[in-house]
């Protein structure tokens, strides 16, 4: 007997060649041990599905990462449950996902708060760096035997 769809499947996270899927044990296994999952992948208004997997087994979990898809191109998603007797009928994602990076261009926020106690010709430095470039880098400089400093700072740099 064939086994239940998958339960309330859904995107839980993307970037700008990806979409994170996760689903819920289907209702029933039929009667079976369940291999895995097939998860499959079209753009709107096309016929044809593309498979993201080729085989159960490369999904034996309830969460799978779609890859090589488009930056800015919008998917549907469906799954399918597998065991001896053949695959489910498809449980779709609900709404249609748009692929894009997380982070989109604009500001980056950097809040630093930072206390210190040190003695004569210590240099203190505080570096930040986005994308492994440096955007802010500030230095302090003791001139005296002993000093306390207390420093706040917040920066917004446009990306």
């Amino acid at each position: 007997m064939r086994p239940s769809p998958p339960v309330t499947p859904e995107a839980y996270d993307k970037t700008k060649d990806s979409v994170s899927l996760k689903w819920k044990l289907p209702r029933h296994d039929g009667k079976g041990r369940i291999f895995g999952y097939l998860v499959e992948y079209q753009k709107p208004g096309a016929v044809e599905w593309i498979p993201a997997n080729e085989t159960p087994e490369q999904c034996p979990d309830l969460h799978y990462v779609v890859t090589g898809l488009t930056d800015g191109q919008e998917y549907t998603f469906r799954i399918f449950t597998v065991n001896a007797a053949g695959k489910s009928d498809p449980a779709y994602v609900k709404q249609n996902i748009k692929v894009h990076d997380r982070l989109g261009k604009g500001f980056i926020y950097y809040f630093s708060v930072f206390s210190s106690y040190t003695k004569f010709g210590t240099q203190l430095v505080n570096s930040t760096s986005y994308n492994s470039v440096l955007i802010h880098q500030w230095c302090l400089y003791s001139h005296t035997d002993y000093f306390f400093t207390d420093w706040m700072g917040m920066y917004r740099w446009f990306i």
